[in-house]
This record gives C-alpha cells, structure tokens and sequence, in this order.
C-alpha cells in the first residue's frame, strides 16, 4: 500500500447527473482501488491508466485547486457472454480534502505511473484501404492520443501523393523530407499494404537505419490486418481500434525483423509476408469483393482450392539451425509442382488467419509454409480450415520452414508473387531477413 485516504468522487447517477460522494481510495504499484458505499470496490489496474492531471495548481485551498482526475482505458467484460469489449476511456474527478492531501496522492501517482512526456506524431492515413473508413477511426481514437499526450499532424494519402499542412508532395518525397528528429512515432491508419509502402519509403532514405528507429504504430483500417493482429495477440489485447490506440499511447516498443527481396536487379522490403502460388492468387483475384474484407478470401478461397493449380518451381531454403556456431546452408527442397509457397514474417495473416503460430518478432527468420503435390484437395481444404486456430501446423502433408533466407526459381508466368498482399512480378526472387531492424509500439 502506497497511499489511502477518503476523497470525493465525481461521478454520474442513472438518471444522467453529475454527483459526488465519499470514498475509499487506495494506490498500489499494481492497482488504484475506489470503494464506494453498497457497491463493489472499483479496481484500475495501473497499467490502464493514461493519464493524472489536475484543473489547477493553487496554492489557495479552494474548490477548483483540491481536485484531480485519473483518466484510464480499462477493458471490459460482456455481463452475459463474458467475451471481452473495447476498452472504453473513462475519468474519475476526485476532490481533496485539503491541498497537502492532493499533493501526495499527485506525488504518489507520479511514482507509480510517470506522466508520458509531449510526443509528435504522424498519422498517415490510407482512406482507398479496406473499406475506406480510415479518417473516420483515427476520428474515433483521437480523445485516447490527446489523453495520452500526443499530438498528431494528418498525412492523408491521395493516389501517389500525400497531403500534409496543406502541402500536395509524391509519397517518396514526402518520406525523404520528412524531419525525423522533430517526430516520436508514425501511426498507419490503413492496412499491411499501407504498412508496406511507408516501410520502403523509410528504407529509401540515405540516414535508413536511424528512419527505421522511429516506432510504427498500426490502426487496423485494412482489409486482412494482419500485422496490427500481431501486435495486439502478443500485447493481450481484443482485435478493435480502442486497443490499438491504447498500445500506442503507452509508448512500449519492440523489434520487428522485416526481409529484403531481391528480383531482376530491384530491391524491396516487406513487413508482413511473401507468397507464390494459390495464397497471392486468392489475395490478389479476390480484391474486387473487397467491401466484403476478410469473407473475400474464403470466397475465392473455395474456388482456387477446387481448381487446385500447380506451379513448376525451385525452393532453396537456409534452415534455422540450434547451434549459432554452425554455419546454415542453403538446402534444396526436392524439384516439384506446388501449390503454393507462403512466407510469414509475423503470426498471423489476415484477423482469421493464425498462419504461422510459431514465429516471432524478431527472432531473425521467416517461418514458411510449402504446398505441393501430393497434396490433395480434401487436405488442403483440412489445412486451410484448422489455419483459423493454428492447428495446422500438426498435419502431415504441409511443410513448415523456419529460414533466414530463401530463393525461388520459377518461370511460371500465369502464377502471381505477392509482398504484404502488393503485387509484384513474377520472376526468380531472393529473400533474405533483416533482423530486428524496426520498432513497434507493441507492449
């Protein structure tokens, strides 16, 4: 127990007015505790809480000058389903009894929970991905990013260019401008595809590795949403914007590997994923009933299953060895007609998708997923279904890889490759991880 005392508590009767009554306080390093009278004892983890401020710093003890407020984002359980809801943001105004007392408990907060400092960001907003409703959820979390004392500058994507401040520039000029030591995090409202196309932007930058330190956050406006899914699973949070908003405002960050892809002479980068074969067709062929977002791809799922397509090609893989001191070579996987290749940087592909449910962060490989013949359809069909859980990785008829490079030779012109769902040419291409070279707000 750090500090208890009773205070008065602001808070809203159900008939929508503002009244206060006494209560119980107490602050933990875990937890900060209001008991009020006849009602169970509201617990705020420490965690949750975004911010403690107060309206005045007087040194008269008056009304105005007694008072702080506590300003949390705690989640939430359904009363009869108990599935998890958003979190919801939510204060509580207390009112001291004398101005000594609101200095401890203001002094005590500051131990448990320090104020974040003033943070500048970028919202970089793709409002063409997934259903267009991009601008409108960055509207919906700003109350969390003001909370949490972040002000956000609007870079809305238009075509190839992006409107910032009122300024019209290319989207690679943008990037290549852009004053990174005047911004503490970058926020992509939109999907993987618009995580992509930033990450390269980055990339192309002559100071890269300091542009890559700037921390990515993801609000999931996609279609599939795969890598904000990553986050929020290992953060332990609900799949909604609240909790992305949330993870963001905290400012805890990881590492994130990404892979540099090497084909005709040209380099690019992903963050997400590569695929050949039946995965980048359905991706690809399925984008016109995008309005339907992830029930597109069981759509053409079904079909491109039944018509099962095989692709001639060649797999060299350098696997992941146990031993560091064991130099890895590349291995040939037999020459044969696949199906499909499949390369994750991250667990899951899409919100339903838990593709890859041992990869990590950065844990310098890409866990990859090969499909050939004799693979029939009806396993296939098995393979693709228990992809949901995860559970696919215990059948017998799929390959699964951890590798820190890859090459694939092909000369199939009607097969498609894909890097985090963008198309690109499909021609003999080299993969290679990038260990730990990004930041992430990810707790």
């Amino acid at each position: 127990m750090i500090l208890e005392s009773q205070l008065q508590h602001f808070c809203t009767n159900p008939m929508g007015h503002s009244v206060h009554q006494s209560v119980i306080c107490q602050l933990t390093h875990e937890s900060f505790c209001i008991q009020q009278p006849q009602k169970p004892r509201l617990a705020i983890k420490i965690d949750d809480i975004l911010r403690v401020s107060t309206f005045a710093d007087s040194s008269t003890e008056d009304r105005e000058s007694l008072d702080f407020v506590v300003e949390s984002l705690s989640k939430q359980t359904s009363r009869f389903t108990h599935r998890s809801k958003p979190r919801k943001l939510r204060a509580h105004r207390f009112i001291c009894p004398t101005l000594d007392v609101k200095k401890k408990w203001l002094a005590a907060f500051k131990v448990v929970c320090p104020p974040m400092p003033p943070r500048q960001m970028i919202a970089l907003v793709n409002s063409k991905s997934g259903s267009g409703k991009a601008k409108q959820h960055l509207e919906a979390v700003a109350s969390i990013f003001e909370t949490g004392n972040i002000q956000l500058r609007l870079a809305e994507i238009q075509g190839d260019r992006v409107l910032c401040r009122g300024v019209l520039q290319s989207f690679s000029n943008f990037f290549q401008t852009l004053d990174i030591t005047q911004i503490d995090g970058l926020i992509i409202c939109g999907g993987d595809g618009t995580a992509h196309s930033a990450i390269n932007a980055l990339m192309a930058r002559t100071d890269w590795s300091k542009a890559l330190k700037i921390p990515l956050g993801i609000l999931p406006s996609g279609t599939d949403n795969g890598l904000c899914k990553t986050i929020l699973s290992l953060s332990g949070e609900s799949f909604d914007l609240t909790s992305a908003a949330f993870l963001i405002a905290k400012g805890q960050v990881r590492s994130l590997d990404i892979f540099k892809i090497t084909q005709k002479k040209q380099t690019v980068y992903g963050i997400h994923s590569f695929a050949w074969g039946l995965i980048s067709d359905i991706d690809i062929n399925s984008n016109p009933l995008r309005f339907l977002g992830p029930l597109k791809e069981w759509i053409y799922g079904a079909v491109y299953v039944l018509r099962c397509k095989r692709y001639a090609g060649e797999l060299f893989v350098r696997p992941q060895l146990a031993s560091t001191d064991l130099p890895a070579q590349l291995i040939k996987i037999p020459q044969d007609h696949y199906i499909g290749v499949w390369a994750m940087n991250v667990p899951w592909a899409g919100k339903d998708w838990f593709t890859a449910p041992v990869a990590k962060l950065n844990d310098g490989c890409l866990d990859l997923l090969v499909f050939r013949k004799p693979l029939s359809r009806w396993k296939l069909i098995e393979i693709l279904l228990r992809m949901q859980k995860g559970s696919h990785v215990n059948c017998s008829s799929l390959e699964y890889y951890k590798t820190s490079s890859i090459d694939l030779m092909t000369s199939e012109k009607m097969s498609r490759m894909t890097i985090d769902g963008e198309l690109v040419d499909t021609a003999p291409v080299k993969i290679d991880v990038l260990p730990q070279c990004c930041q992430i707000f990810c707790v």
